[in-house]
Order: C-alpha cells, then structure tokens, then sequence
C-alpha cells in the first residue's frame, strides 16, 4: 500500500515540477540544459507510470525514508526553502491560493556570477548523465532500493551507478550557482546519505542478481 501511495505522489509531484520547470524558460542560461531538465522530470513520470513490479521489495527505514531523503535534497539546491508560515496563511485566507502553492517552488537566486560559466557545465553534464541513464533504465527505474532487472546496456555496461554519478555532478554544479553555506551544507548531506544509499542498493543487488559481480568487474568506471 504504501508503495502505490508513493508512487501516486511522486506522478503527481514530479508533473508538477514539469510544469513548473516549464515556465521557468529564462531561468537558464543554457537553453539546452533547461530541455535536458525537462526531460528528466517527463522521464521520471514516465518511469512512474510504466514500470515494472519489483522481484524484491523496500522495507525499512533504509530502504524506503532514506531514498526519498535523497530524492528531495537536491531540489532545495535548486529552489529556496519555503516560508511555511507564510503558505498557511495564504491558504487559509484561501484554500485554492496559487501564490501559496506557488510560493512553495521558487528558484534561489543566482548568487556567485563568477563561477557561472562552470556551474553551467557541471549541471549541463550532470544532467546529460543522469537522463541518459534514466532512459536506459525506464520502467525499471526506483528511488527506493528495489530490484527489478538487472540492467547492462548501454550506458550501464560502461558505469556501473551513471545515475547516482551524474545526480553527484548535477548537485555540485547547482551549489556551486546558488553558492552559500546553506546549499554547501546540504550538498554535503547529500553526498553522504547518497552513499549511504548507494551503499544499500549494493547489497540487495549482490544478494537478488548472481551475476550483478560478474557486471561490476566488467564496468569502466566503478562507482
């Protein structure tokens, strides 16, 4: 039950990050980052939808709180932290208030212009990886450590984590855009927990898949 409830959310979350995504156009300063982006979120929703029933299931704190941490995390990368407070009071002077649902999603500001043009390439590469990946796993892509097949094509045959490797690029370019000790903060919780979390994935793909040591010798980059 709780994974259909997730799932509910996560269509209707990331289709709301497409549209939001959508209207943010002149936000960026690489057009082709902004499309990558885009796809990326589509590609989540798709995932969503079409994909396939787990051979092992999440249970657990681990297993399913720690991903969906991880899932979240870099979006506050990339949008301010919300006044609560202030959402409270917009809804209840009006339940349907679309500032106040608006208000929840605003992109932080772009504050260390010096470092924009390399920002820019670590979030365009960044991005480039993890879609990449993302349409090479399709229907059996999770942000909760399940197992559904064991994929080695394409850009997996030559990484062995591409997603978890281009999320790590992606989130370090954004900081780096929105420099502060806030965002560094975050991005170093990130990076742990993500490892943490890559760390569990390990373990239940060794103990479903024989042959996932046999893919992890033959990958390029071991990450």
């Amino acid at each position: 039950m709780i994974q259909k409830l997730i799932r509910l959310f996560a269509v209707c979350g990331f289709s709301y990050l497409t549209y939001k995504h959508c209207s943010h156009y002149h936000h960026f300063y690489w057009k082709s980052l902004w499309l990558m982006e885009g796809l990326l979120y589509f590609g989540f929703v798709f995932a969503y939808l079409f994909r396939k029933d787990p051979v092992s299931k999440a249970s657990g704190l681990k297993e399913i709180i720690l991903p969906l941490i991880c899932g979240v995390l870099p979006f506050f990368l990339m949008y301010e932290i919300p006044d609560i407070s202030q959402v409270i009071h917009l809804l209840k002077q009006d339940p349907y208030s679309y500032q106040a649902y608006n208000s929840l999603l605003r992109y932080s500001p772009l504050i260390a212009p010096e470092f924009h043009v390399y920002a820019w390439f670590f979030l365009f590469v960044g991005t480039c990886i993890t879609v990449t990946a993302l349409y090479t796993l399709r229907s059996s892509f999770s942000i909760m450590t399940e197992a559904r097949v064991l994929v080695t094509r394409g850009i997996y045959s030559y990484i062995q984590h591409p997603m978890y490797f281009g999320e790590y690029i992606a989130a370090f370019g954004s900081t780096l855009l929105r420099s502060s000790p806030q965002k560094w903060g975050i991005f170093c919780l990130f990076v742990v927990l993500q490892w943490i979390r890559l760390k569990n994935e390990e373990k239940k793909l060794t103990k479903v898949f024989t042959k996932y040591e046999d893919y992890k010798k033959n990958c390029w980059i071991r990450f």
